[in-house]
């Protein structure tokens, strides 16, 4: 029995088709990357003033070697007898190492946290009570 009932068929992949998707997709993905990388960037520059502006606005010589002594780094600085600047690029410096992300992220919530307690007027009395009691017995030593 001859059996003529076959099937043929032929596939032909169409590169042209495939490569624009695959350009098309993968510009698509690069945008994104750069949209976030950058909206990554802003976002920590925000959170953590990791600014040379930003602490040059905000916040006083006291204030800078405060966040230089929770970092550890301020024997340096006054060893070397720095300048505002000078005191700003070396807490720039020392936030935008990686080794340091977590001391950063940690001293900012730290920072949060009193500016939180010290806006909040039931607070506010029990933080400077206890100030004084701490500089009282560190006095008597």
């Amino acid at each position: 029995m001859n059996n003529n009932n076959s099937i043929t068929f032929l596939l032909e992949e169409n590169e042209v088709i495939n490569s624009i998707n695959y350009e098309n997709e993968i510009e698509k993905m690069m945008k994104e990357l750069d949209n976030d990388n950058e909206e990554t960037k802003n976002n920590y520059n925000v959170l953590f003033g990791n600014d040379e502006t930003y602490y040059t606005n905000e916040y006083t010589i006291k204030d800078l070697l405060k966040i230089c002594n929770y970092y550890g780094i301020e024997k340096n600085i006054k060893s070397s007898k720095c300048k505002k600047k000078d005191i700003i690029e070396t807490i720039v410096y020392f936030e935008s190492l990686p080794e340091n992300i977590e001391l950063v992220e940690k001293r900012n919530r730290m920072w949060a946290y009193i500016t939180e307690l010290l806006n909040d007027n039931m607070m506010k009395k029990y933080l400077i009570w206890n100030w004084l009691l701490i500089i009282i017995i560190a006095l008597q030593m």
